[in-house]
């Protein structure tokens, strides 16, 4: 017997549960996880442990400290990412596995709560603002007001920000960079990437890995839902920004696909599981080894990819439209 709290499947106190035995060490469970009962240190042990596999396959030489950057948006999944990355990955001196520095890019109201979301953990945190691509905030409140749909400008977000941590990332000479992408946003990708025209893209921007200019992304959380990173967070006390604003927003194609994938999921539990592993068969053929001057992903040897070029076409200022070429290009 279960009750739903929230989307998560938790074991009811008042019924007998005594035929249910958490399937990895046979006690009595707290939880189902992934349709299976689990006991709470069991759950936390698989995600912890699917972590911990994924980081270290990037690992070629298993002496090594690697300087990894960590994006870190203040999401249950990256949230979750900081949490383990921290706490699971112990050592000093020679025997640390890694050496983590946490970069936000914020535009206004939540650079306070990422400062409060790290301020017990000893990392360094680069915090930059979305702007610094333009001359100053009213610049780009500017440039902002010249795009005519919300969706164009959620997606300009978007590539502003991954060009900035991927700048900041070069600059540094890391190599790695990690996002805290649970599957649930990855759906949600999915689904308005087809939309927008960057279905060419998805191979590589669903795929745990992938490596564009000497840096090597690293998405560890994919294979975990949204509701099971949230439980884990609060299992452990981390804070984390529960929403962001495109999440709420029903006049763009990412708000609308957040939603549909949302209510879909509440009925039909594999509905994200099967656009993932849909995705992971797909493949980009070797031919085709152009990347987007805009959003860096591979194009159709292209210097702006299709989907690159209709977000140009919506914004209204053209000396505006140079200017994010410009940065771009750099």
């Amino acid at each position: 017997y279960q009750r739903r709290v929230r989307g998560i499947f938790i074991m009811s106190n008042k019924v007998n549960s005594s035929k249910f035995l958490c399937v990895k060490c046979g006690t009595e469970p707290s939880l189902f996880f992934k349709d299976k009962p689990h006991c709470k240190f069991c759950f936390q042990k698989n995600i912890v442990h699917k972590f911990k596999t994924e980081l270290n396959r990037i690992r070629t030489n298993k002496s090594d400290n690697l300087k990894i950057l960590l994006a870190l948006s203040g999401g249950a999944a990256s949230t979750a990412s900081l949490y383990i990355i921290s706490n699971f990955f112990g050592g000093s001196g020679k025997f640390k596995l890694f050496t983590p520095t946490l970069i936000h890019v914020y535009e206004d109201e939540n650079c306070e709560q990422i400062q409060s979301i790290t301020k017990n953990y000893n990392i360094d945190l680069i915090l930059i603002p979305i702007w610094d691509t333009f001359t100053s905030k009213e610049e780009f409140e500017f440039f902002f007001q010249q795009i005519n749909s919300q969706t164009s400008k959620n997606e300009f977000k978007r590539i502003i920000i991954n060009s900035i941590i991927k700048k900041i990332a070069l600059q540094m000479n890391f190599r790695f960079v990690l996002f805290g992408s649970s599957a649930t946003q990855q759906a949600v990708h999915v689904i308005s990437s087809i939309c927008l025209g960057r279905g060419f893209e998805l191979p590589h921007e669903i795929s745990l890995t992938n490596t564009i200019c000497n840096l090597t992304f690293i998405r560890p959380l994919q294979n975990f839902l949204k509701k099971d990173l949230i439980l884990f967070n609060r299992l452990n006390h981390i804070n984390y920004i529960s929403s962001f604003p495109f999440e709420n927003s029903k006049d763009s194609i990412q708000g609308l696909c957040q939603d549909f994938i949302t209510n879909l999921q509440t009925n039909f539990p594999q509905t994200t599981f099967t656009i993932m592993s849909s995705v992971e068969r797909l493949e980009i053929p070797d031919r085709y080894n152009n990347y987007c001057s805009l959003c860096n992903v591979v194009s159709k040897n292209e210097k702006i990819c299709y989907s690159c070029k209709q977000l140009l076409r919506d914004c209204n200022q053209l000396n505006m439209k140079k200017k994010i070429f410009d940065f771009f290009l750099e």
